[in-house]
């Protein structure tokens, strides 16, 4: 009779130890899951950043190229009406 509650409670104990073990394993899938994501996310906001980069650049770009055409076009108009092309 003594054996029975003590091979239950081994029993119960191992049980209990292959669930911890269980639980574990899944733990460290779900830790490197999140490890994954953070990487992914770190990337993207590094491709976020340099796009953004990249894009005030352009604006930039565009910008001094608007102001270049308004000298151009105030220099054609001066042209035109030096010529007499235009009525001043």
């Amino acid at each position: 009779m003594t054996d029975e509650p003590e091979n239950l409670t081994l029993k119960l104990l191992r049980e209990m130890r292959a669930e911890q073990e269980r639980l574990t394993s899944m733990l460290g899938k779900v830790t490197d899951a999140v490890t994954q994501i953070a990487r992914t996310q770190d990337h993207h906001g590094e491709v976020l950043a340099r796009h953004s980069e990249l894009l005030g650049q352009i604006l930039e770009t565009q910008q001094s190229y608007g102001g270049r055409l308004n000298v151009i076009d105030g220099r054609l108009a001066l042209l035109e009406k030096h010529a007499g092309m235009v009525k001043a």
